[in-house]
């Protein structure tokens, strides 16, 4: 995961049309994180083909989760990313996004 910007300055690390490419889910292996407080002070971006499996007993659990549909959308774009299968909630959605 990469902040899009710099956390103390807020100046941003990436062309402005960049990021506004990466929000329509133009690429499917980068997911958009928006700021969120308390969670992502910057809006990031998650590398799912930089992915890796980790052992379960090395993870530590956080009263983090995502919603049920955001997890969804994840779930369906990692599975267009490894197969290019559709459609989904991920192929919908990017599809609407991306007609804006």
């Amino acid at each position: 995961m990469f902040g899009l910007a710099n956390p103390n300055t807020g100046t941003a690390k990436f062309d402005p049309a960049f990021v506004r490419r990466l929000r329509t889910m133009e690429w499917p292996q980068f997911m958009f994180l928006p700021m969120h407080a308390g969670l992502f002070t910057v809006d990031s971006l998650l590398r799912l083909d930089e992915m890796q499996s980790v052992f379960q007993p090395h993870l530590e659990p956080t009263e983090w989760c995502l919603s049920d549909e955001v997890a969804e959308v994840l779930r369906d774009q990692l599975s267009f990313l490894l197969t290019g299968g559709g459609p989904n909630e991920f192929t919908e959605l990017r599809e609407v996004l991306m007609n804006e």
